[in-house]
């Protein structure tokens, strides 16, 4: 009589145990959708559910403009509800859940009926399937169209004899509400507190992200600056290079020119020598022509 469900996350590969609330939601949802597609839900739509289930079911009734009704623990009262509605004419029954893993889908019965939610839950599956996600991606679906909502369990004790007398009286009920729906309002509250921190979060993240941006819109220009600087090194370097080609060229001249002086200087040695010898010559050949004498006829 009780449907258990794990599916899986397409993304990371993982099967989630889904909890009691999670899947009668999932059904819920899936069940109005449908109905509401074919324009069969009437003015006096009713969903049914115990005091102890997720408060997204009545998002999910809202949504479908359904009246929520809550009931105490246990599927019979829901089947009391279900009774009651076909005693007085008043309400129509399109879906009722506990958090227990049960839950209906019609009114043929007063109990949960794990076999027809599994039908239906396969029928879902085949449905979300043409539509390209999982049942998972439905469930992530509801929670970003309804929201976030935390499930806690708080256990009420109603000692003593005047604690059975409340029960039988049935102000017992009201006092385990009473505890319920402050539990949801806390619960509410710390959904809104973490709803702030998320968005915190996010901007924080996006001021993160913004800031990596200019760093890199920076370093993008450091870098280009950089590069120019490289050319102009490098420009500087290639003159540099023809500069000492230059100076080679020279000292090459001035290397020719020195062999050509020194060449000079050797030639003049030598005319310098042989002048000398010339003159000497000379001499010599003045004090031989001085001995001679001619006699005069």
């Amino acid at each position: 009589d009780r449907l258990g469900v794990y599916v899986k996350d397409s993304k990371s590969g993982e099967y989630i145990s889904l909890t009691g609330n999670m899947s009668g939601s999932l059904l819920c949802e899936y069940v109005l959708s449908q109905k509401a597609a074919q324009n069969a839900i009437p003015a006096d739509g009713e969903v049914v559910k115990s005091i102890v289930s997720t408060n997204l079911i009545d998002a999910v009734a809202a949504s479908y403009n359904c009246k929520l009704v809550e009931c105490l623990t246990g599927f019979k009262w829901i089947g009391q509800q279900i009774l009651k509605e076909e005693n007085t004419g008043v309400g129509h029954y399109m879906f009722g859940m506990e958090e227990s893993y049960g839950c209906l889908i019609g009114a043929y019965a007063r109990d949960k009926d794990a076999i027809s939610a599994t039908a239906a839950l396969c029928e879902a599956a085949a449905y979300y399937k043409e539509k390209g996600m999982t049942l998972w991606d439905a469930m992530v679906a509801m929670y970003d169209k309804y929201g976030y909502y935390k499930d806690a369990v708080q256990s009420i004790g109603l000692k003593g004899i005047e604690g059975l007398a409340k029960i039988q009286s049935r102000k017992g009920f009201a006092v385990v509400a009473d505890e319920v729906r402050n539990l949801a309002g806390k619960s509410s509250e710390a959904a809104k507190n973490t709803t702030v921190l998320i968005e915190q979060t996010v901007e924080a993240v996006e001021e993160g992200s913004h800031a990596a941006e200019d760093t890199a819109a920076s370093m993008m220009a450091v870098v280009a600056q950089a590069e120019e600087v490289n050319k102009l090194i490098e420009g500087i370097a290639d003159y540099s290079a023809k500069q000492a080609a230059a100076t080679e060229e020279v000292i090459r001249g001035i290397d020719q020119i020195s062999g050509v002086v020194q060449s000079n200087l050797s030639t003049a040695e030598k005319s310098a020598a042989a002048s000398e010898e010339l003159s000497g010559q000379a001499n010599m050949l003045r004090e031989l022509v001085a001995k001679f004498r001619l006699k005069a006829r």
